[in-house]
């Protein structure tokens, strides 16, 4: 009998912990495509001051409209990463593409995905969020395309005022947002390794007592 609830209780805090581990990668992926986000709206507010300068030709404010519509499709790539075959911002509409852009140039991106939670069990009656919405991250609040759109279009019509005055709070607003999320999903990835940590422990400690019996 004691043989047999060790086997039960291993097979249980094995299963706990290739459910942890999966959310735990499930997390880091998710952290390295906001990562690529902050560095992203980085660059394009250093953009915003360059192009909010008084001192450039129309042709040179064009030019980084540019570059901010290369930053527009790096967005949208990075928007729509996937980790093992899961679309990690889709929400739970992991299989199909979660973002497609309105236009060429794009004037807008359409949100595929939904607003649901992926919920992993680490422990008995213990589960944990390992997903963010893409439209929590990109669309919701400080819409983060719609950021780089503008951006964008003031810089062709040569809008510095607009650059200098709406852009720049608009991309800080976002890089709030998108600093925030991480510290959430940091915290959920730290607390993971923890409790891998234990869960390690006691397999390893459950299998010494099985031996023994």
């Amino acid at each position: 009998a004691t043989a047999l609830r060790l086997r039960s209780d291993i097979k249980i805090t094995d299963r706990f912990r290739v459910n942890g581990e999966h959310a735990q990668s499930f997390l880091s992926a998710t952290e390295t495509a906001l990562d690529g986000v902050t560095l992203l709206l980085q660059r394009t507010r250093e953009l915003a001051v360059q192009g909010a300068s008084g001192t450039l030709t129309a042709v040179d404010q064009q030019a980084i409209g540019k570059e901010v519509e290369q930053l527009l499709d790096e967005m949208m790539q990075l928007a729509n990463s996937s980790y093992n075959g899961l679309y990690i911002f889709g929400g739970n509409r992991t299989g199909s593409i979660p973002f497609t852009a309105i236009g060429v140039p794009s004037s807008g991106v359409t949100y595929n995905g939904d607003r649901g939670n992926r919920l992993v069990e680490i422990a008995p009656a213990e589960n944990v969020e390992i997903n963010v919405s893409g439209d929590e991250v990109f669309m919701t609040g400080q819409n983060l395309f719609g950021t780089l759109i503008d951006l964008r279009d003031r810089l062709n019509v040569g809008d510095g005022q607009g650059v200098s005055m709406t852009s720049m709070a608009n991309i800080d607003a976002g890089l709030d947002k998108v600093l925030a999320l991480r510290a959430s999903g940091g915290a959920k990835i730290n607390r993971l390794e923890r409790h891998g940590d234990r869960l390690r422990t006691n397999f390893t400690e459950q299998t010494s007592r099985l031996s023994e019996v």
